[in-house]
């Protein structure tokens, strides 16, 4: 009996997994037979009111017709080169499960005129695990369930949305794959964009279109899994809910904004980009990542790194990046713009900060107004480059090497932990004050400022301040700095500019002040020295040597001195240094002092000659052509570059300078018929072209 019952036991469980099995199996069309694929869905029993209409063109089917209140799945097993065109409008039954389930390696594309409306709390259209779901027109929608299920998602045009379900979700598709070019990807409360956390190495790429939720707690893109990569070059992601609009909570993300827009204009609990596991990178090249409210891209976890280096990352009122985490690192770069608008910082860290370049600034009322809050005395600030526009608070030590940082309300930067330091030995660090520890709120023990770095504080006034131009009243550097008042005059589209000039042996620059105005001195520059008796004191140039005349020239009337008592050396290189220091003395300005191109430079920084960068570089004879030509006050040229057969070879930036040039009788061609613009300017070479413009500009 017993050996009976297991018998029958054995026979039942066998027929229910058959039973199972089959029940799961849909009755599917080959494609490859597309006449064969158009007949079964032009007879497929939906139980729903209306008709489906397809026709084939070659290996394409295309599906019209209207059905509504559809109760039955169609399944449509579609072969790897196979498409069928979806312009149908199709809506189920509330009872329904899938829609439409995808099998095998084609396309199935909802093409303009085309719907497909999910009621049920199921898939509208469940893709393959090796076909592709494309929209380039028309709606796919879901209620509660999913409008696309599946691994290879493409939408460029149409509408996929979802109301309190996911509008796109892969399932868990390792390698699933999401592009996005156009059109509009939505949820309302629920998510526009869902990948499980059993997913891995999913991929979104989004260069276009539209991607958004509205409400509150949902997330417009979520991953879960591992090894995600969010790519975004263009179109818009956004949330108006208060949540996060990318939340990729899964290790080893990988987000990337080069383009188009990131936002969340929600106004609690609301950030852009969230990336909180170990492992993440979040990288903005390009483009803008926003908020209203909130932390606009927070970094968490260990080994991870958000690195900008263009584009925009800003909160109107909270905090534009914030890292957590005791490794890796915040990078701002190149043209990158971190902004606050509010009373947080646009940097708040526990991982260690490093400015290379670009701009990190606060542009709130608060009287500290703090750019960078770092609370981490285990990592460090560096800055190496770029601007710091607001306060840096920090625990932990600061480096600094070049760049700039200022503050018009508060110290310049502000060290809580007083046995950390802050190594300064080159750029500019400014703030109001009477002394150098109220620029740098730190004991002055643990202040170390050496090489050519300025530190400056100015002791501002109440009212109006006006000062006389070439002073430093009111001023107050460090050690072997200046910094006095001047003008730096229109440039391009900026306009003129009262405001600090500082140097430091190489380090010069501009800083300019709004408020601040200057006493008019009518007295006019003096003329360039007049002609002296000359007697050659150079043993190395020679009556008969083509420059000859030219260095008399030069020497005679103070433009230049020999490189010794008796020698010229004319075959030598010229820096930027030293020409610059020629156009001041021809200028009239009193070049005394060391080092002994300051003055020079100091001046020509001032008069929008010169940048003031790279003065121990060798001048070439494009920069030694804008370098006149700006002192001249940009003059149109009329000289025809294209005589020369290397004028390919001139920069854009200094293409109306050598026309200018070319045109003036300055500088002329080799007998090869090249002009050389990049080549290095010899000594001999700057005497003639001084010598030429001294007397084309008299």
């Amino acid at each position: 009996m017993q050996n009976e019952s297991k018998r029958i036991l054995s026979t039942l469980l066998a027929f229910a997994l058959v039973c199972g099995v089959f029940a799961v199996i849909p009755v599917t069309v080959n494609a490859a037979d597309a006449t064969t694929l158009a007949s079964t869905i032009n007879s497929f029993a939906h139980g729903g009111t209306g008709t489906l209409n397809a026709t084939v063109s070659g290996n394409t089917v295309t599906v019209t017709g209207t059905v509504t209140d559809a109760r039955y799945t169609l399944f449509l097993d579609i072969d790897d080169g196979a498409t069928v065109v979806w312009k149908a409008d199709y809506s189920s039954h509330p009872t329904i499960v899938d829609m439409i389930y995808m099998t095998g390696g084609g396309t199935l594309e909802v093409a303009t005129g085309g719907s497909i409306k999910q009621t049920s709390s199921s898939s509208a259209v469940r893709g393959s695990f090796d076909g592709t779901v494309k929209v380039s027109g028309g709606t796919i929608s879901a209620t509660t369930g999913e409008a696309i299920f599946g691994k290879n998602i493409i939408v460029t045009g149409g509408t996929v949305s979802a109301t309190t379900g996911r509008a796109i979700s892969t399932g868990n598709s390792d390698g699933a794959n999401i592009t996005i070019s156009g059109g509009t990807v939505s949820a309302t409360s629920g998510k526009a964009i869902d990948i499980s956390k059993l997913t891995l190495n999913a991929e979104i790429n989004i260069s276009g279109g539209t991607i958004s939720t509205s409400g509150d707690g949902t997330n417009t893109i979520l991953s879960t899994g591992e090894d995600t990569t969010i790519t975004v070059s263009g179109g818009t992601v956004s949330s108006s809910g208060d949540a996060c609009t990318i939340l990729a909570n899964g290790a080893y993300a990988t987000i990337t904004v080069n383009g188009g827009t990131v936002k969340s204009t929600g106004k609690f609990d609301a950030c852009a980009i969230l990336a909180p596991k170990d492992g993440s990178e979040i990288n903005v090249t390009g483009g803008t990542v926003s908020t209203t409210v909130g932390e606009t891209i927070y970094i968490g976890g260990t080994n991870s790194n958000a690195n900008v280096n263009g584009g925009m990352v800003k909160s109107t009122e909270g905090i534009a990046i914030s890292g957590g985490g005791p490794t890796g690192a915040i990078y701002v770069s190149g043209t990158g713009v971190v902004e606050s608008g509010g009373d947080y910082a646009a940097i708040q860290s526990s991982k260690s900060v490093n400015v290379l370049g670009g701009t990190v600034r606060n542009t709130g009322t608060s009287t500290w107004k703090t750019s960078i809050e770092h609370r981490n005395p285990a990592t460090s600030i560096g800055i190496t480059g770029g601007r710091v526009e607001g306060c840096i608070s920090a625990m932990g030590d600061i480096t600094m090497t070049s760049g700039t940082i200022t503050n018009t309300t508060f110290a310049a930067m502000y060290i809580a932990d007083r046995n950390k330091t802050f190594t300064i030995s080159g750029g500019f660090v400014f703030a109001y004050g009477k002394s150098i520890t109220d620029v740098i709120a730190n004991d002055i023990s643990k202040i170390n400022i050496s090489g050519n770095a300025v530190a400056c504080a100015w002791d501002k006034p109440s009212g109006t301040p006006k000062y006389d131009e070439g002073t430093s009243a009111d001023l107050t550097v460090n050690s072997g700095a200046t910094a006095n008042w001047g003008i730096r005059p229109a440039m391009d589209s900026d306009p003129a500019q009262n405001g600090i000039i500082y140097f430091n042996g190489a380090n010069t620059g501009f800083f300019p002040i709004s408020g601040v105005t200057f006493n008019v001195d009518d007295t006019p520059t003096p003329p360039p020295p007049g002609p002296l008796e000359w007697v050659n004191p150079f043993i190395d140039v020679k009556t008969g040597d083509w420059f000859y005349n030219d260095v008399k020239f030069v020497h005679q009337n103070g433009l230049f001195a020999g490189t010794s008592a008796n020698t010229f050396r004319p075959g030598d290189k010229m820096t930027r240094a030293m020409i610059i220091t020629v156009i001041a003395r021809y200028a009239g300005i009193d070049t005394s002092g060391e080092p002994w191109y300051a003055k020079a430079v100091a001046w020509g920084v001032a008069e929008g000659i010169t940048d003031g960068s790279d003065l121990n570089g060798n001048v070439t004879r494009e920069q030694l052509a804008a370098l006149l030509w700006r002192y001249e006050g940009q003059p149109i040229g009329k000289g025809d570059l294209s005589t020369f057969t290397d004028s390919d070879k001139i920069s854009d930036w200094a293409i109306d300078a050598m026309k200018w040039a070319v045109g003036a009788g300055l500088i002329s061609g080799y007998p090869d018929k090249t002009v050389g613009p990049q080549g290095n300017a010899t000594r001999a070479e700057v005497a003639a072209i001084m010598h030429r413009f001294v007397e084309a500009t008299k």
